[in-house]
């Protein structure tokens, strides 16, 4: 059974710690779908700690994450790094807002 929540340091200059909220009945729930899902957007990316913990029960999900803060995967670089993931792509290009930035990364599964 997976833990409910993961930890992760915000930044390799911060003290403060971000916990993942309901990771645990996330990914038993994701985890016992049949057929399995094959494709998951994780829309608020953060630490990544759901999209570890999802990869980790899932080894053949794919996962599309985006994250505003243009930050967030280059604290969770450790995370990017594990999967093998290609580096994030900044798509705030792609908004009519100058405002909006979002970055993506995508993790092939082995299926």
């Amino acid at each position: 059974s997976s833990s409910s929540s993961s930890s992760f340091l915000c930044s390799s200059y911060s003290t403060s710690i971000h916990r993942s909220v309901l990771t645990g009945p996330l990914v038993e729930r994701l985890a016992s779908l049949q057929p399995q899902p094959q494709l998951i957007a994780d829309l608020t990316f953060g630490a990544g700690g759901h999209t570890d913990a999802l990869l980790q029960a899932i080894p053949s999900l794919r996962v599309i994450a985006v994250d505003q803060d243009r930050g967030a995967f280059r604290r969770a670089q450790h995370i990017l790094d594990k999967y093998n993931a290609p580096q994030p792509r900044d798509l705030s290009d792609l908004s009519s807002s100058s405002a909006s930035s979002s970055e993506e990364m995508v993790r092939r599964g082995s299926g």
